[in-house]
């Protein structure tokens, strides 16, 4: 005489402990069991789920498999199970136990990490063949509270060897070499490179990448590098100043800079450039301003940067010895 017998379906909260099992003569009595640690956890943050499938009897269980559909916004990191494969890498992960007897059991652990705030809930199902009998079903709700940190940072790193800055909106972020800034979990801040003195902004790299406008959601830490190179060339202005009248030589490019002209000259990085002034009749050299010369001698200065020189004349206050005339007389 056979008897037939129902199932039913169990339904389990893990990181509680509760379970209800399904029985059936002369079929595989599966149990499942889970935690998740840690139980809440923090956003991005690693969480694991750990889940046991145990066949409690009368009869062994075959073809054994655990389906977990994960929650949105979940991104898995690492599956390993105790027995058997576990394939899928996204939001649904498979595994493939095999034969359980009677008081055997296989676990399975999923690492993974989740963006989504609130209480999660996500989905196991483990299925049986027994010999002779239909399937066993087992369904698990994995239930995890994510909640959210004070802040996030946010880092900038310059490098390379030309000068430029990165600011950010919202303000926070203004950095010529390296800077860090908080802000509330799930900001969305937009930086900006511009190089400086000539120098090109050539790319991000990090949370982003290219050459425009760089846009991080901190969902956690972030950080960017940002690279500038030197120009082709930097340019030296020479301005001719003062109330007296002179000229400005330039080498190397031989350039005559005459008074009342800004004469503007390009060169490539570390080119070594000397001025010389020589003031008109009635006119002195004053001496040079700007943050490369001083003084009233040549000036000689290295271009690694864009400069501005500016020589000044005043008029002489020598005076003026004009010739005597000879007067000659007739005998």
């Amino acid at each position: 005489m056979t008897r037939a017998r129902s199932f039913a379906a169990i339904a389990i909260v893990l990181g509680l402990g509760l379970a209800v099992t399904a029985h059936g003569m002369d079929s595989a009595d599966l149990s499942v069991s889970s935690t998740a640690t840690p139980n809440p956890v923090t956003v991005g943050n690693p969480l694991s789920y750990s889940i046991q499938v145990l066949n409690q009897g009368p009869a062994a269980a075959t073809d054994v498999v655990l389906r977990v559909s994960l929650f949105p916004g979940t991104t898995v990191t690492a599956v390993t199970a105790s027995q058997g494969t576990c394939t899928g890498a996204t939001l649904t992960v498979t595994c493939t136990l095999g034969t359980l007897p009677v008081g055997a059991a296989a676990s399975v652990r999923i690492d993974v990490t989740t963006y989504t705030l609130g209480v999660i809930e996500s989905t196991a199902i483990a299925e049986a063949t027994p010999a002779g009998a239909r399937p066993a079903e087992q369904v698990a709700r994995i239930r995890t509270s994510v909640l959210a940190p004070p802040d996030v940072q946010l880092s900038v790193t310059n490098v390379g060897s030309g000068t430029g800055t990165v600011n950010s909106s919202p303000p926070g972020l203004a950095c010529r070499t390296s800077c860090i800034a908080t802000y509330p979990f799930g900001t969305t801040v937009i930086l900006t490179a511009a190089g400086l003195d000539g120098a090109a902004f050539s790319g991000w790299t990090g949370d982003c990448g290219g050459v425009g406008t760089c846009t991080v959601t901190l969902m956690r830490a972030g950080q960017v590098t940002a690279r500038f190179d030197p120009p082709a060339s930097f340019p030296l202005a020479i301005t001719l100043a003062g109330t007296g009248a002179g000229t400005v030589n330039a080498f190397p490019q031989s350039l005559t800079c005459q008074q009342g002209q800004v004469c503007v000259l390009t060169y490539p990085p570390g080119t070594l450039v000397s001025l010389t002034a020589a003031p008109q009749a009635g006119s002195v050299f004053a001496g040079w301003s700007g943050p490369a010369c001083t003084g009233t001698s040549t000036c000689t200065l290295t271009l690694n940067e864009s400069l501005r020189v500016t020589a000044t004349f005043s008029l002489s206050t020598t005076p003026v010895r004009l010739p005597v005339p000879v007067l000659r007389t007739t005998p």
